[in-house]
């Protein structure tokens, strides 16, 4: 009887034994199925933040941009032609930049060394976001006079104010030039005003200065 006893216990605890070993996990099987579940989450993150980025994009060519954000009727070829035209200024074409083309010229005046310059930021040739007209003439400080300088600046800016786009007054920008070139040379200050839907302005230094024209709104 007391034999019968013993080996019941001796079977009870075996299948007791078995049972757990069944239900507990094997050695090392925890830390491998969190490292599966940490690289699908990684690999999940990275497949969203690809999608989400859309990859790389170029600009558009197609000047769907709203109308406030460029100015009304002005093309680069009416920059483009006349300032070929009038100051014998080569452009590079449109350049595609981060989120618009890039159109860029320049000269060099031949008398003075003094380069003159035209930059055209556009969604596309009809769609003009603004325009940098610029003066740079570091390269001939003290070679070539102030007086000399600012005559260049004068006509070149006043030239350039001209520029046709929908509610233009040439003459009214010519004349805000010629009153105020010499006010943009101080660092940090810029002299504007607004002329139909453009605003106009003038900032810089001594020896390089621009004239900006962009969307009045």
């Amino acid at each position: 009887m007391r034999r019968a006893a013993l080996l019941l216990v001796l079977l009870g605890a075996l299948l007791l034994a078995g049972c757990s070993q069944a239900k507990s996990p094997q050695k090392g099987s925890m830390p491998e199925t969190k490292q599966q579940i940490t690289q699908q989450v990684s690999a999940s993150e990275e497949k969203s933040t690809i999608a989400s980025s859309g990859g790389t994009s170029s600009p558009t060519s197609s000047g769907t941009r709203d109308g406030s954000s460029t100015i009304p009727g002005l093309a680069a070829a009416d920059i483009k032609l006349n300032l070929e035209k009038k100051w014998g200024m080569r452009f590079t074409g449109p350049r595609p930049g981060q989120t618009m083309f890039v159109d860029s010229g320049e000269v060099t005046e031949p008398n003075s060394r003094i380069k003159l310059a035209c930059e055209i930021y556009e969604y596309s040739p009809l769609a003009i976001a603004w325009v940098n007209f610029v003066v740079e003439a570091s390269s001939a400080a003290g070679t070539v006079s102030e007086e000399a300088i600012n005559s260049l600046v004068k006509r070149y800016f006043t030239y350039c104010a001209t520029a046709p786009y929908d509610g233009a007054e040439p003459d009214k920008a010519a004349q805000w030039v010629a009153d105020n070139y010499l006010k943009a040379t101080n660092p940090g200050s810029v002299v504007t005003t607004t002329i139909g839907p453009v605003k106009y302005e003038m900032f810089g230094t001594q020896y390089f200065r621009t004239l900006r024209l962009k969307p009045a709104s």
